[in-house]
């Protein structure tokens, strides 16, 4: 199958609903049941049809009546008036009470609090309407009225200066009756009625208000009491399940998730045994899934209730559409969601724990009347397209098809903020456990046996071999594991071992090695005996006594004695290791793996590891192991194989296999009938989409329009169509495609649905197979390590794998049914290594735990039932004053002897243990319900930095704080913080079983409401008191935790007494103990720079200076201290060294870099320059006044004076000012237009009007570029939106110029067929009169009689006849008399000579031009033809086949032009120049093409005169006086973007006329070798000049020098010979030689050279005796090739000639 989409429109349609969010029925619930919204009779004669919104019932909704808001005056009213009218008034409707109850107003303003508390318990005496009270009652929990009282009574009132007892008495009494009327309901006041209580004990008053509250408050208490006691009688005398809980959904229905029926629960028995498994998997069971379940349910709850308060149980995703289904290799069918973008975009999702992968998501379309649940499955395209991807359950009693709703239809989606895949491995394994005689550990589990048993394995004869614990922990150790699965360890020091330990009989304890042979405290000890001889071992490890390495020894001794337990004639199995947290588990792996030196045997399962040392082990890098060296059995691929080859079958089928041809049919019929329609017909439809159409000439956009509304149509509808379907409306058609479009859906649906459904069978049956593959690769490992979530994904692999032991580590923060769905029918040996005193499974349904026991763990149950269990006692981590804490959570705690001699004390604080009290209040998180305190932020900020400066490394100190807002917020503030860099900030869960040197732990709670939440968690207090090794500080609102919990009084009682709590720490410097501040405050730290006193440091270093540094309490010994101080010696200058001090290196000075003057030898001027450096001309910054080639006199930098070269590339800054051929003057400067040669563009605005009536914006230049603003060229079908230079495509509407005398048959932009009708318009006005307009026309608004005046109003005269008519021209509502306004456009679109001119028609008024009015049509049309033949002619008019084949052309040239002429260097501009001519997609107009051809013509002349000019001329000359300026040239018109301006023609052509003649005269004087006299002098001098004159090489310039060659000719003749021209050539043919034979000697004397013409030897001239000809080819220096005996340019052989270039 494809990726098969459903048509959706490009914009989601709305519905108009009277539910607060806005639902789609969606046909009310699906497509297949949508007659409803079509049972309409379907005839050409009354379609279309209208369709209004569908709601969310059959019948039509009502319309309600408006209320008005609610007001104080409504309770007031109220209040003198007897109980039962009020709660007449109260339960009435438009009373709208539960308005009342949830107004901002009655949350903030005590006056409405009032009152209504005051009209609420009035009601309660009216004892004959119970009902009535009750309807009341039943809307008050969950409202803001509540929030209000919860806030008003701890308040003082301003006048009693004491709470409002009256106020609270009036309260009291209505809970009192609400509480013996509705007890079920009395959660919703439970926090109002314990802050009540709390503040009662703390008032010490005898009057009478207090004792008359007090008293109502006891009858509250003594109620509520009575009520917590029936719900524990409830709770334990529930009665037997309702239902077998191996037949429910994991995931609940609609029903389930709106009922109110309370779900049957019970607790978990954590005293007493279990009656069977039965009994003990269904408690579990139920208990775990409502802690799934019960958010989901109470968030959807609120959210339909519309309640203000934030929702913390679900997130809500409003106007959420499908974009439809398609395959994907890894998941098969997903389906695409796409987030309104509004609401998407404002989440940051890159750290976001929302829509994860797994989270469990529910759909709907009608409020929850049915609904869909998927999981995500991919959030790749979330930030880029606000698109997920989904897929459906396979449980399909909680699924609706998605398939069969609208893509135009709004969701609603709800997200569960408690992860489901953590939830449904679990639930789902224990459905699956035996609760037969096979279920694990029955005897210790369910009926809590305490005796003593060992595990099978162990039989009496049984010996250990004691040698991994008796070498000691740091031994060297060796592991290795054959190919047949034997693993063993082999120690360096096994031979130091007594043999007697290598046989010990592991039940006789008296034959052990003692405690400290082993290397372990007596409690280890202990705990190592209970581990390796019970079947259930529970070990309990407070912080710091080394329950992890304890966990990692008894590993080891289970390992290397393997044989024992896993004996070579049996199957081998490994050992289990479980813990409830991928950190945890790789941190439990890495010491043992570090330990025993591991390279094989271990597999970690599971994606989520983040340690690189534990990667190595994974399933994923195990499986390609496999699939290299093929480990696995031949059957297992062999039925891989079959069943992946079943997939591809059936992707194959999906792939549009059986209905491929059919869609492509349908493809090509959808495309088909879009073009005829866009040629032949005109729709309303395509009119109101032309702007898209003409834009992108898209047909699936117009397609995407089409089907933006659903059809009216249904099976029952369609047979009254006719059957001639040209005779249908647009609008009919256009539904007739939409029903036969989802008619095709349906069947492409239902096609889809049966290969999905195989295709997820098949893919179900390869993820078993793949699990089956994965039971071979776990089942020769010795450990198998994963998370519990994990365990019970892989539940049935494990209990295949029949492991014996399995080790259980955090087993006291894991729920007890992830341990069971660990376990297998043939576990024999359980370890649980924990402590249920520092961290607890933690519920999402916070009463789950303290009423049905769900947060109370195996491990803490086993314990608390008196099973066998070891506690250590000895602490390896903390200093004696840390430690000390806990003997509040352990009263046998005892500290190792190291921890007294190995923790140094912090530096610069006085204690090494401090509680910093302090009351700055708490702020809530706008997102969520997480806490953050700025104050305690602050402070820990800068106490961490205090403490870097102390010399501590960023890696020993960590930040823990107790709420992730708190979290987040602190390390925003660190992250700018360059010392913070390195320093962990973590929250409190997630440091469970890390320490380090340093704690600085945030409390965060500081409040007036009294709230310490998290803070009354002991084993959280346990946990954040526990991980310092060296130094702990914690900051936090001490008042309130030792006022609201007894174990935090506790824990300050004895802080007081050893003085370590206070305002703030005690700050000490090292270097001066008596100078200490009290940091009571975050800004307090910055007394201390650098984090000792403010004092300096005295300190001498080793170069004799005295550290400048303010007092430090790093580096005393000063060591990596850097003198900053200068160095005192002078140079040879007799400057001071202005290096920093360098006494060890003492004769590496600086150079002298002070500033003093100094004299340029070159030039004379003075100069400021340093003193280590000597002044040259370059360095000179004077300014001297030069003439320049250009004659002009500027000043000039000295340095360049000296230097010809830069003289000559000095850019002259004087203006140009010359007068252009366009008459404006250049606005460049003298440098820039290479003094007058080649000016730059004209600076002018153009000015002219175009042929559009536009003036044109572009620079002067000869042609116009076509006008680039918006055409205004538009009639009444459409508008023109091409720029205004192009060619407008003509409207192929029908002509819309018709009247009920005349009608136009031709199309809108041709010549009409008809003339103007000059009757009068038969029309009414709105006053009743009747029109002034012509028949056909647009009608005037103005009336003779009503706007006579205006009207009659004169301009062509003619206005005030009476039987005047006139004109409205549409583009400016402008109004004349018709006869006049004809010859007025008559007389304007004709000369005075006859001529028709090219113009549109103007308004007489205000001139604007008139595109659309229908009497003028052939004038406007006419015209418009005359501006298209001439936009045709500027353009080029030529085909896109023409100008394609003279693109072509022009690539062929360019490219010979690259080829031969290779002495011409492309550079990027030239490039980029010509690179467009490969663009077969530009769009080319002739003046681009012409520029180009120029551009060539011009290459190909340069290229001539450079090779004439290195042909004659010396290299010196050729650079100077042709090569360069050559060069400017093409630099000049490669700027060009358009074709050239006259100016720049001439100012070419001219400065190419100058280089020949450069070339000319040069030659010629190098020719001449007679002495010459003095007007022959002159007359050269003359020549030269100009030709290197400033400005261009005008046409007078040319002639004057062709004048002077003439008249100079003579001397060209050859000297001394006395023969006359005809001699000459009749001594040339005499020879009959080639052109280029003849030479000269050094004195001028003439000879010819043979054959070739090149020289190959040398002689002796007859006449002179010098030398002459050459060798090889190559002539000598001093002769001359002698062209003018034969007229040759230039010699025979010679480059020129070789390469055959045509002159």
């Amino acid at each position: 199958m494809s990726n098969i989409r459903h048509h959706q429109p490009m914009k989601p349609r709305r519905f108009h609903s009277t539910n607060r969010t806005n639902y789609n029925a969606h046909q009310q619930t699906s497509r297949s049941n949508s007659d409803v919204n079509r049972n309409r009779n379907w005839n050409s004669k009354s379609f279309p049809i209208k369709r209004h919104s569908t709601t969310t019932s059959d019948t039509p909704a009502t319309k309600r009546p408006c209320l008005p808001a609610v007001s104080y005056r409504t309770l007031t009213n109220l209040l003198d008036k007897p109980p039962d009218e009020i709660l007449t008034e109260m339960v009435h409707s438009n009373f709208q009470l539960n308005q009342f109850l949830n107004d901002k107003r009655i949350q903030e303003r005590y006056d409405w609090i009032y009152s209504m508390t005051v009209l609420l318990e009035k009601i309660t005496y009216c004892n004959q309407s119970r009902e009535r009270i009750v309807t009341i009652f039943e809307q008050l929990p969950n409202t803001l009225y509540l929030e209000g009282v919860y806030e008003e009574i701890r308040k003082i009132d301003p006048e009693t200066k004491q709470i409002r007892f009256e106020f609270i008495k009036l309260f009291l009494k209505i809970l009192n009756k609400f509480l013996s009327m509705m007890p079920h309901s009395a959660d919703g006041f439970t926090k109002i009625s314990e802050r009540l209580e709390l503040q009662f004990t703390k008032i010490q008053s005898d009057s009478q208000e207090f004792i008359d509250a007090k008293e109502i408050l006891n009858e509250v208490l003594e109620r509520r009491q009575e009520i917590e006691k029936k719900e524990e009688i409830i709770i334990s005398n529930i009665g037997q399940p309702p239902n077998n809980y191996r037949q429910l959904s994991i995931v609940p229905d609609i029903r389930e998730l709106l009922s109110d029926e309370r779900p049957y629960l019970r607790k978990n028995i954590i005293n007493g045994v279990y009656e069977n498994a039965q009994q003990y998997l269904d408690i579990h069971f139920r208990l775990l899934r409502e802690d799934f379940v019960g958010p989901l349910r109470d968030g959807i709850r609120d959210y339909l209730s519309k309640s203000e308060r934030k929702n913390h149980n679900i997130r809500i995703y409003e106007n959420v559409h499908l974009r439809g289904s398609r395959l994907t290799q890894r998941n098969g069918l997903v389906y695409d969601l796409v987030l309104d973008h509004k609401i998407a975009s404002r989440i940051f999702w890159t750290n976001s724990r929302r829509l994860i992968y797994g989270n469990l998501l529910l759909l709907t379309f009608n409020n929850f009347q049915s609904c869909s649940f998927v999981t995500v499955e991919d959030r790749s395209q979330i930030e880029k397209n606000f698109i997920i991807s989904v897929k459906t359950l396979d449980d399909e009693q909680v699924q609706n098809d998605l398939d069969t709703i609208d893509p135009s239809c709004s969701l609603t989606m709800i997200e569960t903020t408690t992860y489901f895949e953590a939830y449904r491995p679990v639930l789902d394994a224990l459905q699956n456990i035996l609760a037969d005689h096979r279920f694990p550990l029955t005897p210790f589990l369910l009926k809590l046996t305490n005796e003593r048993i060992s595990p099978d394995y162990i039989k009496s004869t049984t010996t250990y071999d004691f040698t991994p614990l008796l070498v000691g922990p740091d031994s060297h150790v060796q592991s290795s594991l054959t190919n047949h699965k034997q693993f063993k360890l082999k120690y360096q020091q096994e031979a130091q071992i007594d043999n007697k330990y290598k046989t010990v009989s592991v039940l006789n304890q008296n034959g052990w090695p003692t405690s400290e042979q082993l290397h372990l405290n007596p409690k280890q000890y202990e705990a190592l005996i209970l581990a390796l001889t019970n079947k259930v071992a529970l070990i309990q490890g407070p912080p710091g006594t080394g329950k992890t390495f304890l966990g990692v020894r008894i590993t080891e001794m289970l390992l290397h004695n393997r044989s024992v337990w896993c004996p070579s004639q049996e199957q081998a199995t490994p050992i289990l290791m479980i813990c409830y947290t991928n950190h945890a588990l790789d941190q439990f792996l890495e010491l043992i793996v570090e330990r025993l030196n591991i390279q094989k045997g271990i597999v970690r399962v599971g994606s989520q590891c983040q340690n690189p040392k534990i990667q190595q082990f994974s399933l994923q890098n195990a499986r390609r192991s496999a699939r290299e060296y093929r480990s696995l059995p031949n059957d297992v691929c062999k039925r891989r194989c079959e069943i992946f080859q079943e997939k591809l079958a059936t992707e194959a089928k999906n792939k549009r296999n059986d209905i491929c041809e059919e869609e492509e049919e349908e493809e090509q019929r959808r495309r088909d009938e879009i073009n005829m329609e866009e040629e032949e017909y005109s729709s309303p439809l395509v009119r109101e989409n032309r702007d898209v159409e003409k834009k992108s000439n898209d047909i699936d956009q117009l397609v995407q329009r089409i089907i933006q509304k659903s059809t009216t149509l249904n099976d029952e509808t369609i047979r009254y169509i006719s059957d001639n379907l040209w005779e249908l409306k647009w609008e009919q058609r256009y539904d007739l495609y939409r029903y036969w479009l989802w008619e095709y859906q349906k069947q492409l649906h239902n096609s889809i649905s049966n290969h999905s459904r195989v295709y997820n069978q098949v893919s179900s049956a390869l993820a078993e197979h793949r699990q089956d593959e994965d039971y071979y690769l776990l089942k020769d490992s010795i450990i198998v390590a994963m998370t519990t979530t994990c365990a019970a994904k892989y539940h049935t692999i494990l209990e295949k794998l029949k492991s014996k032991i399995v080790i259980v580590e955090e087993a006291a923060a894991i729920f007890e049914a992830h341990v069971i769905t660990a376990l297998n029918s043939k576990c024999e040996h359980l370890i649980l290594i924990g402590d249920h005193v520092q961290l607890k499974p933690n519920p999402n349904v916070y009463h789950l735990g303290t009423k049905y026991h769900l947060d109370v763990s195996l491990f803490e149950r086993l314990i608390k039932n008196k099973l066998p269990n070891v506690r250590l006692n000895i602490q390896h981590r903390m200093r004696p004053e840390i430690s000390r804490l806990m003997k509040h959570f352990y009263d046998d705690l005892e500290d190792h002897q190291s921890v007294q001699t190995d923790r140094e004390s912090i530096s610069g604080i006085d204690t090494n243990v401090f509680f910093i009290n302090h009351s700055n209040m708490e702020t809530t998180i706008d997102d969520g319900s997480s806490k953050r305190n700025e104050y305690e932020a602050k402070y820990v900020i800068e106490l961490a930095q205090y403490l870097i400066k102390q010399g501590y490394q960023s890696k020993q100190i960590t930040i823990l704080v107790m709420y992730l807002g708190q979290r987040q917020f602190i390390a925003k503030q660190a992250k700018s913080i360059r010392n913070l860099q390195g320093v962990r900030i973590l929250v409190t869960d997630n440091y469970q079983g890390e320490e380090n040197d340093i704690i600085i732990l945030s409390l965060v709670r500081s409040n007036v409401e009294k709230q310490i939440g998290f803070l009354k968690i002991h084993n959280r207090i346990c946990v954040a008191l526990s991980r310092a090794r060296c130094g702990l500080f914690v900051i936090g609102n001490m008042n309130l935790l030792g006022e609201v919990d007894e174990m935090w009084k506790k824990i300050i009682s004895s802080l007081l007494e050893t003085n370590q709590i206070g305002k703030g720490l005690t700050l000490s410097c090292r270097q001066h103990p008596q100078d200490r501040i009290l940091a009571d405050k975050p800004e307090s730290f910055a007394q201390r720079p650098e984090g000792g006193c403010r004092k300096t440091c005295d300190t001498r270093l080793e170069c004799g200076h005295r550290c400048e540094l303010t007092c430090h309490n790093y580096d005393l010994e000063h060591g990596n201290i850097v003198c900053h101080k200068k160095c005192s010696e002078r140079l040879s200058c007799g400057h001071l060294c202005t290096k920093k001090c360098h006494f060890q290196t003492p004769d590496q000075h600086s150079s002298c870099y002070i500033s003093v003057e100094k004299i340029i030898p070159e030039c004379g001027h003075k100069i400021q320059i340093e003193c280590c450096e000597n002044p040259t001309n370059q360095d000179c910054k004077k300014a001297t006044l030069k003439q320049l080639p250009c004659n002009h006199m500027v000043e000039v930098p000295c340095r360049i004076i000296s230097s010809l070269n830069e003289l000559k590339r000095f850019s002259c800054p004087k203006p140009c000012e010359t007068i252009l051929e366009c008459t404006h003057k250049c606005v460049g400067k003298c440098g820039q237009c290479y003094a007058g040669r080649l000016h730059v563009p004209c600076g002018e605005k153009c000015k002219r009007e175009l042929i559009c009536s536009h003036v044109c914006k572009a620079s002067c230049t000869i042609d116009c570029p076509p006008c680039s603003r918006e055409c205004q060229i538009h009639c009444v079908h459409s508008r023109c939106k091409k720029k205004c230079g192009e060619i407008c495509s003509p409207c192929k509407e029908q002509c819309d110029y018709r009247c009920k005398h005349f009608r136009c048959t031709r199309q809108c932009s041709e010549l009409c067929d008809r003339g103007p009708c000059n009757e009068p318009c038969y029309r009414k006005l709105r006053c009743g009169h009747s029109c002034i307009g012509m028949c056909g026309e647009l009608c005037p608004r103005e009336c003779r009689i009503c706007d006579k005046d205006k009207v009659e109003e004169t301009f062509f005269g003619t206005e005030d006849e009476p039987d005047a008519r006139f004109i409205v021209l549409p583009d400016c509502r402008h109004i004349f008399e018709v006869t006049s306004l004809d010859r007025f456009m008559e007389d304007f679109v004709k000369k005075s000579d006859g001529q028709t001119a090219i113009r549109f028609p103007e308004c007489p008024l205000c001139r604007q031009k008139v595109y659309e009015c229908k009497r003028y049509t052939p004038i406007i049309n006419q015209a418009y033809d005359l501006i298209i033949q001439v936009k045709k002619k500027i353009l080029g008019n030529k085909s896109k086949e023409e100008i394609n084949s003279r693109r072509k052309q022009l690539v062929d040239k360019y490219e010979r032009i690259r080829k031969n002429f290779q002495e011409i260097q492309f550079n990027a501009s030239m490039e980029r120049f010509f690179s467009i001519l490969y663009k077969d997609n530009h769009c080319f107009s002739d003046d681009k093409l012409n520029l180009i051809t120029n551009t060539m013509t011009f290459l190909q002349e340069i290229y001539k005169i450079r090779m004439d000019g290195s042909e004659k001329l010396q290299n010196h000359l050729f650079e100077e006086q042709v090569n360069e300026p050559l060069n400017q040239i093409m630099k000049y018109f490669f700027k060009q973007e358009r074709n050239f301006a006259e100016q720049q023609l001439n100012d070419i052509q001219s400065e190419l006329e100058r280089i020949r003649r450069v070339i000319c005269i040069e030659t010629f004087i190098c020719s001449l070798k007679q002495n010459l006299e003095e007007n022959e002098k002159e007359g050269l001098k003359s020549m030269r000049d100009l030709t290197r004159k400033s400005g261009r090489f005008t046409d007078q310039d040319q002639e004057k020098f062709d004048e002077l060659m003439k008249k100079f000719q003579h001397l060209t003749h050859l000297p001394g010979l006395g023969i006359t021209d005809d001699e000459r050539i009749q001594i040339v043919r005499a020879f009959n030689m080639g052109k280029g034979h003849w030479y000269t000697c050094p004195n001028g004397h003439p000879y010819i050279i043979t054959e070739c013409g090149g020289a190959n030897q040398e002689s002796q001239c007859p006449q002179c005796q010098e030398r002459i000809g050459g060798q090889n080819h190559r002539l000598l220096d001093t002769n001359r090739h002698f062209g003018v005996m034969d007229g040759s340019q230039h010699s025979a052989w010679s480059n020129e000639a070789n390469l055959n270039v045509p002159r």
